[in-house]
């Protein structure tokens, strides 16, 4: 509890990319973020559906706070590789882009204690 409270507090604000095509991911992936307690001010499609790995991306140029955010969301998401944790010209804030790996990540998110 005291470590998803820290985790939370890192990472602030997100935005949620579909990367997998899924109908209604973007909409589902608000609504468990949202119930642990971090906002979601953006939500839509990623620039192609064939993500196969979900990734975190974060704005670059830059705050080393965007970076720690970053790898915190992949903290609680699960993600352990690091090539999937990356910065991005086109990112405004810290986001996950889901792909086709997303039950995987879903399931992790929705057996939290929130």
């Amino acid at each position: 509890e005291e470590r998803l409270r820290e985790l939370r507090e890192r990472i602030g604000k997100i935005g949620i990319l579909n990367g997998d095509g899924a109908s209604g991911l973007g909409k589902r992936a608000s609504r468990v973020f949202q119930r642990i307690g971090i906002e979601v001010p953006y939500a839509g499609n990623a620039r192609h559906f064939d993500y196969h790995s979900t990734n975190i991306i974060y704005p670059a140029g830059g705050k080393e706070a965007s970076r720690d955010a970053a790898l915190a969301l992949a903290e609680l998401c699960g993600i352990t590789n690091a090539g999937l944790v990356r910065e991005d010209r086109r990112a405004t804030l810290v986001s996950i882009i889901f792909g086709h790996d997303k039950e995987i990540v879903f399931r992790r998110l929705e057996s939290l204690n929130f």
